[in-house]
């Protein structure tokens, strides 16, 4: 194998997306060209691909933002939740092949990207990746990894495979008169979005603007998809999810609180799914859960998806300077990325 590294140049992008769609077993948008230009827009920050060619063809892929600022930089692979990168490799490599690639990537990730005051990276595994948990401790001896599980739908089986109380939800709302909304006007992406903003308030999570909502549609088209679940004509929850090939991946799930008992994010989901088995995709991925006993894996579990476990691994490269630089400074000047773990600040504290 004629095998060289470099940074994906601008004028290479429709060999990159040939390759995701084509030869890997990618099953996520967030390596696409489009979701990386967007991460690229909406965090201001810097985009490097690194690209591992045979002759002029690509075998593998490193997408890689960086944050810098004046008092150190950080990297993930990548930002923003629930967005999985890593080495992403082609088909069919064998075993050995497969070690002298990532190999060979993380030595130039070392000799050019690591060179400019880089605090931590994290890489954050792809599911269904070749590139095992094991590989990836080898190859970059992490000083944490923190280990997730994401749960998958196969759409080409004979039926879903419901458990009965989801059934049994999917009636109650419907005897209630939850209606199912596939249409995204400016005004109902408003509701939604203030539904999605009680959400993550209530959890004490950072919330994404409604500008980037936006984005997804102007950039996505009909590739993202709401499905918004209305009572008395107003906004009560809904879902976002995103096709990427045979692939569908779930973003979003909220809801308003006080409506909880209509179950309108069961609804949404089930119209979600039956359309597009019946549109032949392949896999419909529920997202990430860290915990088998959190009310988010619990609900996603009842549709009967099976499970799939990946991992992010963090790397601290100034520990000292972390330490000075302190949480608070951490969660202003690096938010949506993955820095380091808060047990490595508690530790430190």
């Amino acid at each position: 194998m004629d095998l060289s590294i470099d940074i994906l140049s601008e004028n290479r992008w429709k060999l990159y997306n040939e390759f995701i769609l084509t030869k890997t077993h990618i099953y996520s948008p967030h390596q696409s060209e489009k979701w990386l230009k967007m991460l690229k827009n909406v965090l201001n920050d810097e985009l490097k691909v690194i690209t591992a060619y045979n002759g002029n063809e690509i075998v593998a892929v490193f997408p890689l933002m960086i944050r810098k600022r004046e008092r150190g930089s950080v990297i993930n692979s990548l930002p923003l939740s629930g967005s999985p990168g890593g080495i992403i490799l082609k088909m069919g490599i064998s075993d050995d092949m497969k070690l002298k690639i990532i190999n060979r990537v993380k030595d130039y990730f070392d000799n050019y990207i690591l060179k400019d005051n880089i605090l931590s990276y994290t890489i954050i595994q792809t599911p269904m990746s070749e590139i095992t948990r094991d590989d990836y401790i080898k190859l970059i001896d992490p000083d944490y990894v923190y280990d997730r599980i994401t749960q998958y739908t196969d759409l080409e089986t004979d039926e879903l495979n419901y458990r009965p109380e989801v059934r049994n939800r999917i009636r109650r709302a419907i005897r209630k008169n939850v209606i199912i909304d596939d249409s995204i006007a400016d005004s109902k992406l408003e509701e939604f979005w203030l539904v999605y903003k009680d959400n993550m308030e209530r959890k004490n999570l950072a919330v994404k603007s409604i500008s980037q909502f936006k984005n997804y549609i102007e950039l996505f088209g009909d590739s993202v998809k709401y499905k918004l679940a209305l009572f008395d004509n107003k906004v009560i929850g809904g879902i976002v999810y995103f096709i990427f090939g045979k692939h569908v991946f779930l973003i979003e799930v909220v809801y308003k609180k006080e409506y909880g008992s209509l179950q309108p994010c069961t609804l949404a989901i089930d119209s979600a799914l039956k359309e597009c088995k019946q549109n032949g995709f392949k896999y419909w991925n529920f997202g990430a859960s860290d915990k088998k006993d959190n009310g988010v894996y619990i609900f996603k579990s009842k549709f009967g998806p099976f499970e799939v476990y990946y991992s992010y691994f963090t790397k601290i490269l100034q520990k000292e300077k972390l330490k000075i630089l302190g949480l608070d400074y951490i969660k202003s000047e690096f938010a949506w990325y993955y820095t380091a773990p808060y047990d490595f600040f508690k530790q430190i504290s």
